[in-house]
C-alpha cells in the first residue's frame, strides 16, 4: 500500500481520540500521529517503522468499523 493510499484511507475518516493498535502501542493522539507519522514516511520511505504503524492502525480502524473489536 502506497502512502497516498493510506492517506486517502485516513482522510475525511472519523477518527478516535486516542486507541490501542496492539499490546505495544497505544496512540494517545491519533491526529498527531497521523500528521507526524505521514510526514515522516514521506520524507524516509516505507522502511520507516512510521509506516508499519500506520498500516496497523488502519487494520485496527478497519477491524472497529466491522465490529469485530471495540474501541480501547
Amino acid at each position: 500500500m502506497t502512502i497516498e493510499e493510506l492517506e486517502e484511507f485516513f482522510k475525511g475518516r472519523e477518527l478516535p481520540k486516542e486507541v490501542q493498535i496492539n499490546r505495544a502501542v497505544r496512540i494517545t493522539d491519533v491526529q498527531l500521529f497521523l500528521t507526524t507519522g505521514i510526514a515522516q514516511v514521506k520524507a524516509r520511505g516505507t522502511t520507516n517503522p512510521c509506516y508499519w504503524h500506520l498500516l496497523e492502525l488502519r487494520e485496527h480502524l478497519l477491524k472497529m468499523d466491522s465490529g469485530e473489536m471495540q474501541e480501547q
